[in-house]
């Protein structure tokens, strides 16, 4: 009674019923020390307290425990997709474990429940989770569980991808590689597709651990092992499939600064994939942007516009593009012409705002999603005031907690820009009031801190948080690898911003942030080259300027 009373299935819970509630279930697990059903109803009442230690251990008990029979009440309160067997108890323990920075712990755990049912995508995705946060001697715990795992389902990817994760955290690089070449071995004869992808794998591992040419390599024979080298005509799984291991490619190319090759690259998916097909034209876009080719850059743009006029996503492009040439206000009177036309259907589009630690999605084209491009336009610019009163009218015909909680990330940004520091970051900690986990505001206010540099611990832990809620995020991982440099961990900075580089290699803050951390660890040659490549991609005059005298300096 006390915890239906509690509202334990409904937020917010009510405080004074969960304590009663918690002595309830305390005195029926000292009566009967074996009973899963008190133990795992300790754990969630812990958990929406916030005590997580005594959550653990009841976490444990649950999984020792014999499971009930009867399990109704705890179906009806839970939901239908709860169970108390001692697998539903590990896979809540291994998350309680991380959360407590237990991840040894969460990794032997989780690693159990996938050696028993490798099938459990839950279970995987989880050991993932932790494996991605674990040290190598930690993530060696995973390997004997996912060897047995793999080898009883050869078929399944997601296994072997996470056991060669596996194998090169924990230094095994050899192994990993073995791994995935044996994988394709088997899968080839009968099933290229799944054959193709264990190519990807492989040239993802390559790549990153800086051996690139047979990381390129392994991508290429990914296209022939699917048939795509020299096909005609593809359906749709063959062009996305097409699409996703030329833009590897190419960013890996880039990366590099291996601009030739990205040319050829390029054209080649042009010729693959239609001359109708945008593919080659973005990335044709992309990479005169990050060399600097601005005018270029724009008239690729609006050759595509000419074909494609209704396109949103290019007109946004090409406003973006005007404001990197200084030419905000034009930018800004071509997405209010588009606000007079009615409505698009809905798509996804997205756009950045100028500081490469923002990452907001912005919703399909309308009077919401126009106010907050503007927004980031201004930002972008430079100018805060106009920024501010963009993301106030996009705030103002926001509909919805979702959308008015985007237009205050855009706010704070704006804020931060026109130098209202505590504005910025009392919005965001509003926001984090409001969703504790929110990543971008997570990552922003972190961000934002690093910038004044002030609370750099702090600073580094809510950043900390963002990459584990999106770990492949460049934004998110520049700001990891900034905080890293900030409290002097050189080669931790060097590892992130290098990973984030690889994520989104046209980020001249990324590039800015590598060349400052290769000047401190004394690799002058290294440093003078990822300022050059910032200094392609800077638009603002102070960041040209700052670019430049740091090139000049280190060229007496």
């Amino acid at each position: 009674l006390y915890t239906l009373k509690s509202r334990l299935s409904n937020a917010p819970i009510d405080p004074a019923y969960t304590e009663k509630a918690i002595s309830a279930w305390i005195e029926v697990t000292r009566l009967d020390p074996r009973n899963a059903e008190a133990w795992a109803f300790l754990a969630e009442l812990y958990n929406k307290t916030g005590k997580n230690d005594e959550r653990i251990t009841s976490l444990k008990k649950w999984l020792s425990s014999t499971p009930p029979i009867e399990t109704q009440f705890y179906t009806f309160l839970m939901g239908r997709q709860e169970s108390l067997s001692p697998e539903r108890a590990s896979l809540k323990l291994g998350p309680a474990l991380l959360k407590a920075g237990r991840t040894k712990e969460a990794v032997e755990v989780l690693s159990n429940v996938v050696a028993d049912d490798p099938d459990n995508l839950t279970a995987v995705d989880l050991l993932r989770e932790a494996l991605e946060s674990a040290s190598g001697e930690n993530a060696a715990v995973a390997v004997e569980s996912l060897q047995q795992a793999s080898y009883a389902n050869p078929g399944n990817l997601s296994l072997i991808n996470l056991l060669a994760q596996v194998y090169r955290r924990a230094e095994r690089l050899d192994e990993a590689v073995s791994l995935l070449r044996e994988s394709y071995a088997k899968l080839i004869r009968t099933d290229r597709p799944s054959a193709s992808t264990i190519l990807i794998s492989l040239g993802d591992l390559f790549v990153s651990s800086d051996r690139v040419t047979e990381g390129l390599v392994a991508y290429e024979e990914a296209l022939k092992a699917r048939g795509l080298d020299n096909a005609e005509s593809l359906d749709d799984d063959e062009r996305e499939f097409a699409m996703f291991v030329f833009e590897k490619m190419i960013q890996t190319l880039k990366s590099e600064n291996r601009s030739a090759e990205v040319t050829t690259v390029i054209e080649r998916a042009r010729k693959l994939l239609g001359k109708n097909d945008v593919f080659a034209d973005r990335q044709l876009i992309s990479f005169y942007r990050e060399m600097g080719k601005r005018p270029e850059a724009l008239d690729a743009i609006r050759a595509v516009r000419s074909r494609q006029p209704d396109d949103y996503g290019f007109l946004r492009l090409e406003a973006t593009m005007l404001t990197e040439m200084g030419r905000v206000d034009e930018a800004v009177t071509l997405v209010r012409k588009l606000m007079q036309k009615p409505p698009a259907p809905i798509s996804n589009s997205s756009s950045g705002n100028g500081s490469e630690s923002i990452s907001i999605a912005i919703p399909p084209n309308d009077q919401f999603s126009d106010y907050l491009f503007i927004s980031s336009l201004y930002s972008q610019a430079n100018r805060g005031k106009e920024a501010a009163e963009a993301a106030n009218m996009a705030y103002s015909v926001a509909r919805g907690r979702e959308r008015k909680q985007i237009a205050r990330l855009t706010l704070a940004t704006a804020q931060q820009m026109s130098g209202d520091f505590d504005g910025a970051e009392t919005t965001l900690r509003d926001i984090l009031k409001e969703s504790p986990g929110n990543p971008i505001a997570l990552n922003n206010l972190g961000y934002f801190l690093l910038e004044r540099g002030v609370r750099i611990e702090e600073a580094y832990q809510l950043i900390q948080q963002a990459v584990k809620v999106d770990p492949t995020n460049p934004s998110y991982l520049d700001s990891l690898g900034w905080a890293h440099f900030k409290l002097g961990r050189l080669d931790d900075a060097e590892k992130h911003l290098k990973e984030a580089s690889r994520f989104n290699s046209g980020s001249g803050t990324i590039q800015e942030h590598l060349g400052d951390v290769y000047l401190k660890q004394g690799k002058t040659g290294l440093a003078k080259n990822a300022w050059e490549r910032a200094l392609n991609l800077a638009t603002e005059e102070a960041d040209i300027k700052r670019l430049k005298e740091k090139l000049a300096s280190k060229s007496k």
